[in-house]
């Protein structure tokens, strides 16, 4: 049972969070259709590709397995599955902490600010862009830099490069990405700042 629940839950976490570069390919679509009973529901899937149905298949197979075995652990099934589509989501900034950005930025308005966002991964593009209009409506002057994926090894999370004069503008927004939820992981911050500029790089997803 376990080796069926390990390989369950390593095919939904490698499906979950694809690393998309350039423009993505159109998939197909699994909804769960209401069957009005309590003990049956059904699967449609639409669109898939030949690949895409010998994994709906192969997942079947699979939960048909785990759910042969003990019932008593259907709420650790449920909290690890639970945990790979939490993973595999896409990260937004909630109005409460775009609300918490301002809050803090506020004395700071008309500070320049980069943000480093790595265009080529959907995701990370996307979270960045509503990262550097969440700094705009706070009052900063952001402007973007598109970071490369090729040479080095890309970030993951929030990097911030502080310059010696930035101090003051970094400690009030590093700080309300923490506590906001934004980030739930430390921000790395180089020993040795220079320059006037503060960076703040949006990374890959964790």
């Amino acid at each position: 049972m376990k080796l069926a629940l390990l390989l369950l839950i390593f095919v939904l976490a490698a499906v979950a969070q694809p690393l998309q570069t350039g423009s993505a390919k159109a998939k197909g679509i699994c909804n769960i259709t209401n069957t009005d009973t309590v003990t049956t529901i059904g699967l449609n899937c639409t669109g898939l590709t030949p690949e895409e149905q010998r994994l709906v298949t192969r997942v079947s197979v699979l939960l048909n397995e785990l759910m042969a075995s003990e019932s008593g652990t259907v709420s650790e099934i449920n909290t690890k599955l639970d945990a790979c589509i939490a993973q595999g989501a896409s990260r937004h900034l909630t109005q409460a902490q775009k609300i918490l950005i301002d809050v803090a930025l506020e004395p700071f308005m008309g500070e320049s600010i980069t943000v480093g966002i790595y265009t080529q991964i959907k995701e990370a593009n996307d979270f960045g862009e509503e990262m550097l209009a969440a700094l705009k409506h706070a009052g900063l002057d952001a402007v973007a830099l598109p970071l490369p994926i090729s040479g080095e090894k890309p970030k993951v999370g929030f990097y911030a490069a502080i310059g010696v004069n930035k101090w003051a503008l970094a400690n009030a927004l590093l700080p309300a990405i923490s506590r906001s939820g934004i980030s739930n992981t430390p921000i790395p911050v180089p020993q040795n700042p220079q320059g006037d500029t503060l960076t703040l790089t949006v990374g890959l997803k964790p």
